[in-house]
């Protein structure tokens, strides 16, 4: 049963995968800097109205809850889940299939701490999502589709002059959000230092807000992202340039109690998991493109 939840899974996140790295051409670029073959990924990012839904339809596919986030600045909070067989070595890609994110990332604003203006234009599509059969969620994932009247414009624009996290929800959906590669798992032995320093050289803007690596405070979880691309998105009137994907690094180092474990031995339980609230309130302002 949990091996098919996988297959059903890695399907849909394939299909979503792919249309991110249409729309990113940055992350294909960084994976083909940094000799990747494959996705390598850490984790899938989501960002919702509410993440109830998409969270128990993972769910129903084996998708662990393993932690929660808060940050009351920025009205949002998260919950992070393990995919189906995250904890097995992983397996060389085929049939064109990515293996499964080690982790869904999967985040959500607080609707009713906008402003009246901005909750006018919010509530209804929030609604009209919440009123979908059950599965229409992970659907949308898979399928791209909008779960909602698309917004004007002016619409967008006024709800990002308050907040760009809901205006990006507004536009995109439920479409990947980012996606971070394992740093550990590139090539060559690479670290989170050398990573930027490629990106740099071949003209990546990287996100500073909190310094180009963002650390843990034990120092294990390091992660760095590069600004969202601009993309021509469709409105209701019209198309517009509007903040798109991005993608993000991270690197896990080996926990403490491992470190007497031999390097080709380590495994990815031997690393330091989960995520750190410090380290996403200042990845969540990658698509904050006005601070390019």
């Amino acid at each position: 049963m949990e091996d098919m939840c996988g297959k059903l899974l890695s399907r849909a996140c394939n299909a979503s995968i792919q249309r991110y790295l249409a729309r990113t051409p940055r992350a294909q670029q960084a994976m083909d800097l940094l000799g990747a073959t494959g996705m390598r990924a850490d984790h899938l990012a989501l960002r919702t109205f509410s993440s109830e839904s998409m969270q128990k339809e993972l769910q129903a596919f084996q998708c662990k809850l393993r932690g929660t986030l808060q940050f009351p600045e920025k009205h949002l909070h998260a919950v992070w889940m393990s995919c189906p067989q995250s904890n097995v070595e992983e397996k060389d890609v085929s049939d064109g299939m990515e293996p499964l994110p080690l982790r869904i990332f999967l985040s959500a604003i607080d609707v009713a701490k906008l402003s009246p203006t901005s909750q006018s234009i919010v509530m209804p599509r929030a609604k009209c999502a919440a009123e979908l059969p059950a599965d229409h969620a992970l659907l949308c994932f898979a399928l791209g589709e909008l779960p909602w009247d698309p917004p004007t414009v002016e619409e967008y624009e006024t709800v990002r002059k308050e907040s760009e996290y809901a205006a990006w929800v507004l536009a995109h959906g439920y479409e990947v959000n980012h996606i971070a590669i394992a740093v550990h798992r590139l090539p060559d032995e690479k670290n989170l230092e050398d990573v930027n320093a490629v990106l740099e050289r071949h003209g990546f803007p990287l996100n500073t807000a909190g310094g180009k690596i963002k650390a843990s405070p034990d120092g294990l979880l390091l992660q760095t992202a590069a600004m969202a691309e601009r993309v021509s998105h469709r409105f209701a009137d019209g198309a517009s340039h509007i903040a798109g994907s991005y993608v993000e690094f991270a690197e896990r180092k080996v926990l403490p109690e491992n470190k007497k474990i031999e390097p080709a031995k380590i495994q990815e339980w031997h690393r330091r998991d989960g995520f750190e609230a410090g380290n996403a309130d200042k990845i969540f302002e990658s698509t904050d493109v006005t601070k390019e």
